[in-house]
């Protein structure tokens, strides 16, 4: 008799942890960008015990979780509720993470959320190499802007130090005013992600040498 309660105890054990399940559900899209919030809901079945702890972890960019990356803790075994994270600074950018909770009392891998999440890059800003570097004194140059997308905010200044906007230079291509002097220019651009600056551009003057008529 004996025996048998002794089967019938650890047959509804094993039943019990077997029960045990973490959903990880829906969760907005995006994009996210490094540093952003981001919650993650989930919802689990089955008995966890005291001192548990729900863990949010963040696959690689190829929906992998292999190398997943802890990213936020929930305290508790509640049977539903919101991890509260962080997307890691320094993360790659790309469109197929996805995100799963797990527990630490037991240990339960939860399925992954149904929805993939893309994390965006922060923004970079260049000017081209294309662009002109020396022209005629009153002549015009034109400058073209490498990066990403965004609000573009071209600055120019004459001692390489201390630039100011220029007003309405807000496309990928400056047409600079006709310039007298030497000037330097830097292209910003801003978006979800941060504001990203470019190296400085200079523009030479060209001088004229008049050759006398024999």
């Amino acid at each position: 008799m004996r025996k048998l309660y002794i089967l019938i105890v650890l047959a509804f054990s094993v039943n019990l942890l077997s029960a045990q399940t973490i959903t990880t559900e829906p969760i907005l899209s995006g994009p996210y960008c490094p540093g952003s919030p981001i919650s993650v809901p989930f919802t689990a079945d089955g008995s966890f015990e005291v001192g548990n702890v729900y863990t949010a972890v963040l696959s690689d960019a190829f929906g992998n979780f292999n190398f997943s990356t802890p990213i936020g803790f929930l305290d508790g075994n509640q049977p539903s509720g919101f991890i509260e994270g962080f997307i890691p600074f320094g993360t790659m950018p790309g469109t197929f993470y996805q995100i799963q909770v797990i527990s630490s009392f037991p240990f339960v891998t939860g399925s992954p959320s149904p929805v993939n999440i893309e994390v965006a890059g922060s923004p970079t800003a260049s000017i081209s190499i294309d662009s002109y570097s020396s022209i005629c004194s009153g002549g015009v140059a034109f400058l073209f802007f490498e990066g990403s997308a965004g609000e573009i905010q071209w600055s120019s200044s004459t001692d390489n130090v201390n630039f100011t906007p220029i007003p309405g230079a807000n496309n990928a291509l400056l047409s600079t005013n006709p310039l007298t002097q030497t000037t330097y220019f830097i292209a910003s651009v801003t978006n979800n992600c941060g504001t990203a600056t470019s190296q400085s551009w200079e523009v030479t003057l060209t001088s004229i040498v008049a050759i006398p008529l024999s």
